[in-house]
């Protein structure tokens, strides 16, 4: 994630997966969700970023319990903060 943070214009419109911690709804990413307020975090050692899409079947975004997931989706960017779009198709 952390490489997404750094360099987010090369990533725009990319098809990217990453693994991490489940954080729901309450985690370290900083500002508000960037599409809706049910987007919802994952985090690593390197960063958190939010992710706009369906949550992964048997997760409470209420209350996480540290679960580890990977999420695959196209890198988006919102005011030039990167986020992964879990709904969406990679753009050719």
């Amino acid at each position: 994630m952390g490489i997404i943070l750094a360099e987010s214009a090369r990533f725009k419109s990319v098809t990217v997966t990453v693994t991490g911690v489940f954080q729901g709804w309450r985690g370290p990413c900083p500002g508000g969700p960037p599409v809706s307020r049910s987007d919802w975090m994952i985090a690593d050692a390197s960063g958190c970023l939010y992710v706009h899409g369906p949550i992964p079947p048997g997760l409470d975004p209420a209350k996480p319990a540290r679960e580890k997931i990977s999420v695959t989706g196209v890198v988006r960017l919102k005011k030039g903060r990167p986020y992964i779009d879990s709904s969406a198709k990679e753009e050719k």
